[in-house]
């Protein structure tokens, strides 16, 4: 099995060798954008099917993370390629940003080198280390401290959802009334009490730390419903890109959990999203959702904006404030550094530390300040910290620790902050990586302190 899995780790390094050369000599022209989108599709399916092969199921992280890819960043790769951009609403971004075939040649061939190294990092993980997978670790940690984490976590989990719930309902009703904006506003005109917000990080704290467990799967199904519905409720909030990760992320524990979860199952959940992400588009925009040709065509149409983010990280890339190399650790320093983003309090376009807020300061200053954004791309976040040879270096080490994260280690701390990463794992497609250390800083606090409580009451149980 591991000399298979080598294989095709050697088939893909002689890809790799005989795609880069070609496509990096490919003209700027019509015919040049459809063999370079040929290629993007080709390379995509060969990523699929190797991974199959090698030996990742198809509910493990990594084969969800390349539909993430799919939906967010191939997605308008696909529908010109096979026709369906007549479709295509006329979105100003697209005029602005993806609108020539020097800029689709030079966008397509990013995407190509990010497929392509990413993959490399994966089937170097699995030509390493045949014999792990994530579907069949255990966590490595004391049986009676595990037991107590298991019942305990789920004790606290049904005391708090309440809170959760309460919180989640205030801030759907406050976009149904107010819109968008007052989950963005500088001002937080709208806010809820601090111990209220918290329950959201406590409950998902203690929701993966119980699946981190690994419990049976018949006991964990009625936290895992209970769960998943707040999460279909909180997409009243219009934060549709870190729930849909977390809903993903809830696929993927399956694998986990011992659990078979059948193709079609995938493939019409997946179906779902799409429908259900123009929905969410029109109640957060306080619009009437007619279900006619012009929902289909929006369905089909509203993915895969990030490519066009891509396109405007490009037309501004030489004149970014330097050093570029600062947007990587942009929202660490935005994070600890409480880097204010109101108009009075920016004096300048360096004081702004992430790469998506300078790209959109840029586009339009007056709509940036009123909280509005183009979005991101990990692949922009990776081109712009050093070129070619940085998205190529940083997709492959970025893939390979992930992997390992899943698929090798058993200690129980880094189980769960593998699993409780995930919906911003899938959300980074569009996101600089960078983010996940910010998401996790209060859950690890809170995780911390639950693991205190639970090693103390072994403690006292064992006396």
């Amino acid at each position: 099995m591991a000399t298979n899995k080598s294989t095709y780790l050697i088939f893909h390094i002689i890809l790799c060798v005989f795609i880069i050369p070609f496509v990096s000599l490919m003209n700027s022209s019509k015919n040049g954008v459809t063999i370079l989108s040929f290629f993007t599709i080709v390379v995509f399916s060969w990523m699929i099917f190797s991974s199959l092969q090698t030996g990742y199921k198809i509910l493990h992280p990594y084969i969800l993370y390349l539909f993430m890819i799919l939906g967010y960043i191939l997605w308008a790769i696909f529908i010109e390629f096979f026709g369906l951009s007549k479709f295509r609403s006329e979105l100003w971004i697209i005029d602005n940003f993806f609108n020539t075939d020097t800029m689709k040649t030079k966008v397509i061939l990013l995407i190509i080198y990010f497929l392509l190294f990413t993959h490399l990092g994966a089937l170097t993980h699995k030509a390493i280390y045949p014999n792990v997978s994530f579907s069949e670790k255990t966590p490595n940690i004391n049986h009676n401290l595990l037991i107590s984490i298991q019942k305990q976590s789920r004790i606290l989990f049904f005391i708090f959802i309440p809170y959760f719930l309460i919180y989640t309902l205030s801030y759907v009703m406050a976009v149904l009334k107010d819109g968008y904006i007052v989950l963005y506003d500088p001002d937080n005109f709208f806010k809820v009490p601090i111990w209220l917000s918290l329950a959201d990080d406590i409950v998902r704290t203690l929701f993966w730390m119980y699946i981190a467990t690994k419990p049976n799967f018949k006991d964990a199904k009625k936290i895992i419903t209970i769960y998943f519905i707040i999460l279909i409720i909180s997409l009243g909030m219009g934060t549709r890109g870190i729930i849909f990760g977390e809903m993903i992320g809830i696929i993927a524990i399956f694998s986990y959990l011992g659990y078979t979860f059948p193709f079609k199952k995938i493939v019409g959940f997946g179906i779902v999203i799409l429908l259900i992400s123009p929905i969410i588009e029109d109640f957060r925009q306080k619009e009437t959702v007619v279900f006619e040709d012009n929902f289909i065509k929006s369905a089909i149409t509203s993915q895969g904006l990030p490519i066009y983010s891509l396109g405007a990280t490009l037309e501004y890339e030489n004149i970014l404030p330097d050093p570029k190399q600062k947007y990587l650790i942009g929202p660490l320093v935005e994070f600890f550094n409480n880097v204010k983003q109101t108009e009075n309090e920016i004096t300048g376009i360096k004081d702004i530390p992430r790469l998506p807020q300078v790209i959109s300061f840029y586009v339009s200053e007056s709509s940036f300040f009123s909280g509005w954004g183009i979005g991101n791309t990990i692949i922009a976040e990776f081109y712009i910290f050093g070129g070619y040879w940085a998205l190529a270096f940083l997709s492959f080490l970025y893939t390979f620790l992930l992997v390992s994260f899943f698929d090798r280690y058993r200690n129980f701390t880094l189980i769960f902050i593998s699993l409780i990463s995930l919906r911003i794992i899938f959300f980074t497609v569009r996101e600089n990586p960078m983010y996940i250390i910010v998401q996790l800083f209060l859950p690890i606090i809170i995780y911390i302190i639950l693991r205190l409580y639970f090693r103390r009451i072994v403690d006292i149980s064992t006396r």
